[in-house]
């Protein structure tokens, strides 16, 4: 049985991730998969590979090994219980396609801006306000929305103030369900942004350039904008 290893701390962005590295396994190999948060997967649009082989002789994958099973041959004696987060830059430019095809994107889009600012127990890593200023600049943003876990903090207060946006406040899932819809995306670092990235069909979309991030090398699309915050005054 293709199964994952819960971690108590790992939020949607992750565990989407996660779920598609099961996704990749069980489509490879036709193993039963059991994925973390279905029915959030189910509502943002993604159609996981069921598969209906089950092989209870275990073996664990880590994030270093389990690029190499999926590249390898196409039949193993042995179930996975992968162990790891999937963030890996090969993974994301090799089954790029593979993702983009078991995602729906049945909505229209928003011309809008749309600016999520992670902050709550990752402040330290946010690119901070000048960053959202000039990506906000670049857009010519009049109006749109605006997400955080954070949302009194001082950046969130100020660029509602200065761009006229609206704050959008509701659960993870319903979060990247509503970002998703957005033609023009200003995102942060982490998963979860990414994911808004991912999941839309915007023709704009900007993040920070970090030399040291704590997730996995992600941000790796050629077509999305990358504003180095070094060179922010």
């Amino acid at each position: 049985m293709v199964n994952s290893i819960e971690i108590c701390h790992a939020r949607l962005g992750n565990l989407l991730f996660i779920n598609f590295i099961l996704h990749l396994v069980s489509k490879k190999f036709d193993y039963l998969s059991t994925y973390n948060v279905f029915q959030d997967s189910k509502i943002l649009g993604f159609n996981y590979n069921v598969g209906s082989i089950v092989n209870p002789e275990l073996k664990e994958y880590t994030d270093t090994t389990i690029f190499n099973l999926l590249q390898g041959p196409n039949k193993i004696d042995h179930g996975i219980m992968f162990n790891g987060f999937g963030q890996l830059k090969d993974i994301i430019l090799t089954y790029k396609d593979e993702l983009n095809s078991i995602i729906e994107r049945n909505f229209e889009v928003n011309n809008e801006v749309f600016v999520h600012i992670r902050l709550d127990d990752s402040i330290h890593n946010n690119p901070g306000l000048e960053y959202y200023r000039t990506c906000l600049n670049e857009l010519n943003a009049a109006s749109g929305y605006i997400s955080s876990d954070s949302p009194e903090h001082e950046i969130v207060k100020t660029l509602i103030s200065e761009f006229n946006l609206k704050l959008y406040n509701n659960s993870p899932v319903e979060t990247l369900n509503f970002a998703k819809t957005f033609d023009k995306l200003v995102l942060s670092s982490g998963t979860f942004s990414w994911w808004i990235g991912v999941l839309s069909k915007a023709s704009k979309i900007y993040y920070p350039i970090h030399k040291i991030f704590w997730h996995g090398d992600i941000f790796v699309f050629p077509d999305w904008n990358g504003i180095d915050l070094s060179s922010i005054k």
